[in-house]
């Protein structure tokens, strides 16, 4: 049976919103190498910020370079708390609102914002990711004074 140009959409959205669920659960979880495991070898990953200040914003690609994104993220902070809200996906394409609360290690100092994520899904796998967030609070975490 041939399916419908709807169908296959229907299908493409429900597969994608399925693999950023799991992703999702696979980073609760504290499993990094089953949600390294779920990107492309040559995603693309993107946080925009003040890279001369937080040290894991900025562009990579590659899987080893979202490894080590993660290992920047699990020296400079401690978070506290992380709570995926809510997931929209369309096609081969997905956004997640979140929260995250956690401190910095060196200063200890909280930030408490508002995340975006926007998740692109080729053949079964994530092949890039883009973070969004109010960024004053995590640079005067950081910087451990007001900006």
């Amino acid at each position: 049976m041939v399916q419908s140009p709807a169908e296959t959409t229907t299908s493409r959205t429900q597969e994608t919103l399925q693999l950023v669920k799991t992703w999702y659960a696979e980073f609760a979880k504290g499993n990094m190498q089953g949600v390294l495991d779920m990107v492309t070898d040559d995603i693309e990953w993107e946080v925009p910020g003040p890279t001369q200040v937080v040290p894991w914003c900025g562009k990579r690609q590659g899987r080893d370079k979202v490894a080590e994104y993660f290992a920047l993220i699990d020296e400079t902070v401690k978070v506290n708390f992380f709570q995926l809200q809510e997931i929209v996906a369309q096609d081969d394409k997905a956004m997640t609102l979140n929260h995250e609360r956690a401190s910095n290690r060196a200063t200890n100092r909280v930030y408490d914002v508002p995340i975006v994520h926007f998740i692109v899904v080729r053949d079964g796998k994530i092949a890039k990711f883009n973070g969004f967030m109010e960024t004053n609070s995590l640079v005067a975490a950081f910087l451990d004074r007001n900006v």
